[in-house]
């Protein structure tokens, strides 16, 4: 094919230049000024001499135009001239054509929102089903899975199960208002202690779960410590109604049961439970 009828065949908007992208033609279609051509053509030259066919975007973002560039690397061995011009071409010349695909920019970025929009209400998604709504910690769902995949190889693990009292009492008190603001603090007293390999859980009601893994028992005894400091500071601040919370703490290097684990600090809770409500005269099976 020669120049002439590739030009009238793919007619569009067009330039023609020499191999170093020196303009030569430019035909009444062209959409872009010369100057915002030309510095965008001068990363492609080299890969245009290379390949001798490239496709690339050329945007004119201030118009809100875009375009598909198909630019061909040509040996002039027929003495070529430019059409409706009589100046002959040099030795290679490279013609491009451009696409206005502007219409479809609209489209592209409707797309690209969905997609994201598609992404945002999936992790939502994901977020909302393995986290406690009021608490934003780790659910019972996220537990299970977790115990299944994940806590049952560590090295050591440490089990803390707590409890938080007098929330039925609170409830019918005060109101079940007052009653989530006290399971907001306990929660609030879990998530200073978390970190890498120490998860927290609202397992439902007035449970709570932290499973921390691959610690000494040093560093077990100090992770319990920490909580009772961070749950004593929350309720020096805001002291309407004083959250109070058993815990009860097992710990297990590999290979454990990780049941029997649970189960140990379960009843450690439970015992915890009564002796805090006999300490303050009450009736320990009153919650």
């Amino acid at each position: 094919m020669d120049i002439n009828e590739f030009i009238l065949n793919r007619l569009a908007g067009m330039i023609i230049t020499d191999e170093n992208g020196v303009f030569l033609y430019q035909n009444k279609h062209l959409p872009l000024s010369v100057e915002k051509w030309q510095s965008s053509l001068a990363d492609q030259i080299p890969d245009i001499r290379r390949d001798r066919e490239i496709e690339w975007e050329i945007a004119d973002r201030e118009e809100d135009a875009y375009f598909d560039v198909h630019s061909f690397l040509f040996d002039n061995e027929k003495n070529e001239y430019i059409i409706t011009r009589a100046e002959p071409l040099p030795e290679r010349f490279i013609v491009h054509i451009l696409y206005d695909v502007s219409s479809y920019a609209g489209l592209f970025k409707e797309m690209s929102d969905y997609g994201a929009e598609m992404d945002r209400l999936r992790h939502k998604i994901v977020y909302e089903s393995e986290h406690d709504s009021l608490t934003e910690l780790y659910n019972r769902g996220k537990f299970m899975k977790l115990k299944k995949a994940a806590f049952t190889g560590f090295d050591s693990i440490a089990v803390y199960y707590l409890d938080l009292n007098y929330l039925k009492r609170t409830n019918d008190a005060f109101g079940h208002e007052e009653g989530n603001r006290l399971l907001i603090k306990a929660a609030d007293s879990i998530r200073a202690v978390l970190g890498d390999d120490i998860y927290g859980f609202r397992m439902g009601g007035d449970e709570f779960l932290i499973v921390a893994a691959n610690l000494s028992r040093k560093a077990a005894d100090a992770l319990k410590a920490d909580w009772q400091e961070e749950l004593a500071r929350i309720n020096s601040i805001e002291t309407k109604q004083e959250c109070i919370v058993a815990c009860g703490m097992a710990y297990a290097k590999k290979p454990y049961d990780l049941t029997a684990v649970l189960n140990k600090a379960d009843r450690r809770m439970y015992m915890d439970k009564r002796a805090i409500k006999i300490q303050r005269g009450d009736d320990p099976d009153v919650r």
